[in-house]
């Protein structure tokens, strides 16, 4: 007697004997009981029984790797890799193949799919970035940077570190080899893998220019994201032998000693960085101005011999009637003990650099604060 139809064997769902593997089975017929030899039907003796309950268990299976499928990959920015697709989620190579085609899942990197549809961003071509080079991989330098918001550092490019030997020419990210990359050194942010504050200053001194270098480290020592003693510790366990930029860092580290003043914005990171750049005296930083005993006022800058503030007026401040009538106040009591006061805005650290140092240096000149007076 011939073999009969599988269509018959499986209660007339009218479903051929045309499967790829196991996987493409399960939609009808439990995996785990299937033998899959030619001519051989385990479930026609009872086609019923076997299509309620083996259909059943394939449906909720299935439902359950879809569910743990989307956790993951909203976890990734809507991005899964072919590695955790095997590993973890149970896909075979032909059932992530059906799903390409159909369009159900996009690659964007070799290895790495966009599931559904999820817009693309930079966080995902960042991930996707990290899920292509490998496991071990993290968003440093710029990258990292970018997701820590650091001032000073340009639009950053897509880099990762990888402690493996280093991996083949990957197109559109730059892939840096770290023989040491500890569990202290890495962190993540937003879903993706990176490097703490403190290793990626650290990383940023060989990917910036000094000027980028030292408003991303004020940025980060201002926000508390890192202390001097901390980036010291990590650049002396990694060393300096053969690390760009390291002398710099090791430079601006030495102005910000424990105790001392940081800036208080990015503005006046960038008017300190601008007044010392010009060869002119260092200002105290966050100067406290009091007149017999009585506090009058806590000012970004001052020469105190020269009775001179400087006040970077970022666009965040001095917002409003109330804070524009303090400021009034504030500045009529520095003017009433002698103070001259100077502000700084913006294009007075881009594009008009050298007349606010002109301003300054005629501010300093004893003859001519003089006169003024």
């Amino acid at each position: 007697m011939p073999t009969p139809p599988l269509t018959a064997g499986l209660g007339g769902l009218g479903t051929e004997l045309r499967y790829r593997d196991k996987e493409d089975f399960a939609n009808v017929a439990a995996v785990s009981s299937l033998q899959l030899v030619e001519g051989a039907l385990p479930f026609y003796s009872s086609p019923t029984r076997c299509t309620n309950k083996s259909g059943n268990r394939t449906q909720m299976d299935n439902k359950e790797r879809n569910r743990r499928l989307m956790e993951k990959a909203s976890q990734q920015h809507g991005l899964i890799s072919r590695e955790q697709a095997l590993k973890h989620l149970d896909f075979s190579l032909s059932g992530i193949t059906r799903r390409l085609q159909s369009g159900h899942w996009k690659a964007v990197r070799p290895g790495v799919y966009r599931v559904g549809a999820v817009a693309s961003s930079w966080h995902q071509e960042l991930m996707g970035a990290c899920l292509w080079v490998g496991p071990e991989a993290v968003a440093s330098h710029t990258s990292a940077a970018g997701l820590l918001k650091l001032d000073g550092v340009p639009f950053p490019a897509i880099e990762v570190t990888t402690s493996r030997a280093r991996n083949p020419e990957r197109t559109g990210v730059v892939v840096h080899r770290s023989q040491s990359l500890p569990a202290e050194d890495k962190t993540v942010i937003e879903g993706i893998p990176c490097t703490r504050a403190a290793r990626t200053i650290i990383d940023l001194a060989s990917a910036v220019d000094a000027q980028q270098l030292e408003l991303a480290l004020e940025d980060a020592l201002r926000r508390r994201l890192v202390q001097v003693p901390w980036v010291y510790r990590r650049l002396r366990a990694l060393g300096t032998t053969g690390r760009h930029g390291s002398r710099f860092l090791n430079r601006f580290l030495s102005l910000r000693q424990p105790g001392k003043a940081l800036t208080d914005s990015a503005l006046e990171a960038r008017v300190f960085q601008l007044l010392r750049k010009a060869g002119l005296p260092r200002p105290e930083r966050q100067f406290t101005v009091t007149t017999n005993d009585e506090f009058i006022a806590q000012v970004d800058f001052a020469y105190p011999k020269q009775r001179l503030i400087i006040e970077a007026d970022g666009y965040r401040y001095h917002q409003g009637l109330q804070a524009w009538t303090h400021d009034r106040d504030r500045l009529n009591k520095l003017a009433a003990d002698g103070w001259r006061v100077m502000h700084a805005r913006w294009k007075d650290v881009s594009v008009g650099q050298d007349d606010f140092i002109k301003r300054v240096q005629s501010a300093l000149q004893p003859s001519i604060a003089g006169r003024r007076r």
